[in-house]
């Protein structure tokens, strides 16, 4: 029977997801105390087990009247939210239960217990205290053994002590560089492009447990498409990416970016600078997307999200019918690691000293940010890290005076922008 319970509550959870889903049907298994049914009356010893789960259990067993009040419970407007669920109801007993052997000794009778000199002692409390005194008198029998063994070598003791402490914090100080060192980046977009392309329910789940916030920014914020919590929210993302031109995006996402080893190896590089010089700073996690050209980086709080397919090359066929050829420069894989950092760093410090700041203000503000990126990334100047072509740096440095006087007699430096 208990392999046949087993599968019950394997199949709450796996056919209680999608019930849940798809139909708003609530799945959930009630575990009972022994219960003197029909069928439980032809287990053998069943009245032992039923006297020993309710003299364990701290409110006794729990009757079939009051398992069927709770069943009653489980269908009302109260346990709404409830589902997917082995929910105990038995008076507390699965949280002190006892083995068969525990059993055994219990029928036997636990009133005595014999002392150092081989006489009997009584011991007034109940079963399971009478264990867990025994327990304790052992525990204090074999303490006391080892301190005085311990007493003849304390001195080798503490030295071997020392040591290995010494060894375990430099192994620990070194495993925590090695993992602050680390960056993954995580294939949202080959789970999505599963799930929207094959319908997979594993890939639907696995959104929805490992990749929560992940989900609900991309519907949400991105798309658009209505709150997560939407029944029919699965089917709206289906038909959101069942589209020829889509499908091609994910196709081509994957065969230019099949491995991104250069982009973590890049990002670990720089948020290993940044934590040096900021050790305040939370290295993000950071996972690949594709979000139908909608966004290029997406910043929450230490996470980072990176459209793979807004850094597909200033030539890629499908950005000729929706951006300029400026914005194509732009949109090359090279640029994902300074988006990252820029945008990352604009989140953790925000532009928010004054409510209506000067263009002279966000000047050196983006300035200040660009310039940290710049280092960290190792470019050769700043104007190379915004990405600026060899005749705009050209033009920019010989008209630098020009620009400046010129917005300077119209005010422009100290107006109000925003």
């Amino acid at each position: 029977m208990a392999d046949a319970k087993s599968l019950l509550e394997s199949i709450v959870r796996s056919f209680g997801y999608i019930y849940s889903r798809e139909k708003g049907v609530r799945v959930n298994t009630i575990s009972q105390s022994p219960t003197m049914t029909t069928a439980g009356s032809g287990v053998k010893r069943m009245d032992k087990l039923f006297d020993f789960a309710n003299r364990m259990s701290p409110l006794g067993n729990a009757d079939a009247a009051e398992c069927a009040d709770y069943c009653i419970l489980m269908f009302s407007d109260l346990t709404r939210k409830v589902t997917m669920q082995n929910l105990y109801h038995d008076g507390g007993f699965s949280s002190v239960g006892m083995s068969l052997r525990a059993m055994a000794t219990y029928e036997k009778g636990l009133d005595e217990y014999k002392n150092e000199q081989g006489n009997n002692i009584r011991i007034s409390c109940s079963p399971g205290e009478y264990i867990l005194t025994g327990i304790f008198i052992r525990i204090l029998r074999t303490l006391s053994h080892t301190i005085y063994t311990m007493q003849k070598h304390i001195r080798s003791l503490l030295f071997l002590l020392l040591f290995f402490t010494g060894g375990c914090d430099v192994m620990l100080r070194h495993s925590e560089e090695k993992a602050e060192e680390k960056i993954t980046i995580a294939r949202y977009d080959r789970l999505l492009y599963e799930y929207v392309s094959a319908h997979s329910v594993v890939a639907w789940q696995k959104m929805n447990t490992d990749y929560t916030r992940i989900i609900r920014l991309l519907i949400e914020d991105i798309l658009q498409l209505g709150s997560v919590m939407e029944p029919s929210i699965n089917q709206q993302l289906i038909s959101y990416f069942n589209d020829s031109l889509l499908i091609q995006l994910f196709d081509d996402v994957e065969e230019k970016y099949r491995n991104l080893d250069f982009l973590e190896k890049q990002l670990a590089g720089s948020f290993r600078q940044l934590k040096k010089e900021i050790p305040s700073l939370t290295v993000p996690r950071i996972y690949a997307q594709v979000s139908a050209l909608n966004e290029s980086i997406l910043v929450e709080d230490s996470l980072i999200g990176i459209s793979l397919d807004k850094y597909m090359g200033h030539d890629y066929p499908l950005y000729r019918d929706y951006y300029y050829d400026y914005q194509c420069r732009t949109m090359t894989s090279d640029r994902i690691a300074p988006d990252c950092l820029s945008f990352y760093l604009q989140y953790e410090y925000p532009f928010g000293f004054m409510t209506r700041p000067s263009l002279l203000n966000v000047i050196l503000y983006f300035g200040k940010v660009h310039y940290i990126v710049s280092r960290v990334l190792g470019y050769n100047s700043l104007e190379e890290e915004l990405g600026y072509t060899p005749e705009e740096i050209k033009w920019c440095r010989k008209n630098k005076n020009l620009v400046w006087e010129r917005m300077v007699a119209r005010g422009i430096c100290v107006r109000r922008i925003l």
